[in-house]
């Protein structure tokens, strides 16, 4: 007797106290996957949307757990849920398209930090990389020396400066920049026509509001609103790109995607890591590139650590050249 009692599991057995924690661990991480649904409501919920990468590991490893010690109802549980993730998550990339242009585009932004002052290794890796179009965004007056050097390089500039403030942007360029007088188009948004062989094309730089309030987050996505409202008016092919402090999870990106009439190029299996710099466990793609109809994105890619808490990110792309006269 004294032997079977010794080794029933009882109440508090490891075995039973295992699994309650990874019943709660399971409850919590579909709470986290659920709650982004209702993201339009609370600026909270909406947060939770920029971390389904994180989610899905933590569900791949709980799974595995589950799994090898044989607890069936948690795993099942788990695998809906890592499912749920995996298909947010996970694109197949379009089909190559056939070749058009003959000129192969590339496009850089960088949200380069306030307090950056790493500006002989941004110029370093930006002489690398040679990008035809360069975006700064998060740019103060304190960054002339980076200015200066990089009007060596490129010809042309567009600058709107917020002194010390974190909504300034550049766009630097080989091309020719026209100075057309556009319409404002929200917080931390630069916008230029760029002339290239094939045509006109519009480059718009954004930065808006981080949503680390509910008021700042309802500026954001104010400003979601004029930067939509702007592209939807062009009629050039357009490339935006910069600092969009939101994640393709959030339903305010898919509701920006709809009423801009622009789309991310899909031409990766996996979203790009761009924030934060240095912890990759919290790695969340809020840099984003959109495009219209009349750009035909190849490549896109994450660039080296320059000093930021973001990754610079590259495009390459190419434009039809019957794209103006379509539009």
């Amino acid at each position: 007797m004294d032997r079977a009692h010794a080794h029933s599991h009882g109440l508090l057995s490891w075995r039973t106290l295992n699994t309650l924690l990874c019943g709660v661990a399971v409850l919590v991480l579909a709470a986290a996957t659920l709650a982004p649904h209702w993201g339009e409501r609370d600026w909270r919920l909406d947060g939770l949307s920029h971390f389904r990468m994180e989610y899905i590991v933590l569900l791949g490893l709980l799974a595995l757990f589950t799994v090898f010690t044989r607890r069936v109802v948690l795993f099942v549980l788990t695998l809906v849920f890592l499912c749920w993730n995996g298909a947010e998550i996970f694109h197949a990339p379009d089909p190559a398209p056939p070749p058009v242009g003959e000129k192969l585009y590339k496009a850089a932004s960088f949200n380069i930090h306030t307090r950056n002052r790493e500006f002989d290794k941004i110029l370093a890796w930006v002489k690398e990389e040679k990008p035809d179009f360069f975006v700064i965004v998060e740019a103060t007056d304190a960054m002339e020396p980076l200015y200066d050097a990089l009007d060596e390089i490129y010809p042309q500039k567009k600058r709107r400066s917020m002194g010390r403030g974190g909504f300034g942007a550049v766009i630097f360029s080989h091309y020719p920049i026209s100075d057309d007088k556009f319409a404002w188009a929200g917080t931390g948004t630069v916008q230029v026509r760029i002339e290239l062989p094939e045509g006109p094309i519009i480059l718009v730089a954004m930065h808006p509001q981080a949503p680390v309030s509910k008021e700042a987050w309802g500026w954001r996505n104010g400003t979601f609103e004029d930067i939509a409202r702007f592209c939807a008016a062009q009629h050039d092919p357009l490339v935006l790109m910069g600092d969009m402090n939101c994640s393709p999870w959030s339903p305010f990106y898919k509701e920006f995607e709809q009423e801009s009439g622009l789309h991310p190029p899909n031409v990766r299996w996996l979203p790009r890591r761009t924030w934060p710099a240095g912890l990759p466990f919290l790695w969340t793609p809020i840099d984003q590139f959109f495009v219209s109809n009349g750009i035909h994105p190849v490549a896109e890619w994450t660039g080296p650590e320059l000093g930021s808490d973001h990754y610079p990110i590259i495009m390459t792309f190419r434009v039809a050249p019957e794209a103006s006269a379509g539009l």
